[in-house]
């Protein structure tokens, strides 16, 4: 089965094993920029940057606590996988819901827990 999304497809993505723990609703944002320089895994966390001086500003990036662009907070969950590596790239990205720590990719160290305001809660697997 394949899902032509118009930017990537998902091919025989098994929807509650990868990085969800369960059937809690999510909400997408779609054609979402991905830096370029990073080939990017569904699960990816990103961090939007916001420096307003940085030419890459409103580009998604994997979430890095020890940024100082803006990227330093998770905005997001990318939802396929994006292969940025030449030139920038888009994707889709889950903005609320609950998803599981082992299928999810990080700048370091992913701890579960509620982030964004609550709109995202990273939960250890079962």
């Amino acid at each position: 089965m394949s899902i032509n999304l118009g930017i990537t497809k998902l091919t025989d993505i098994e929807p509650y094993n990868d990085i969800f723990p369960g059937l809690h609703p999510t909400m997408e944002v779609s054609e979402i920029v991905i830096l370029s320089g990073q080939n990017l895994k569904r699960g990816a966390c990103l961090g939007q940057i916001n420096a307003e001086a940085n030419p890459n500003n409103g580009k998604y990036t994997l979430w890095d606590e020890d940024s100082t662009d803006g990227s330093e907070v998770i905005c997001g969950i990318l939802g396929c996988d994006v292969d940025a590596t030449i030139a920038d790239g888009k994707g889709f990205m889950y903005v609320h819901g609950e998803f599981l720590k082992s299928g999810l990719s990080a700048g370091h160290e992913i701890i579960p827990g509620v982030y964004n305001n609550g709109s995202i809660v990273i939960k250890e697997d079962k």
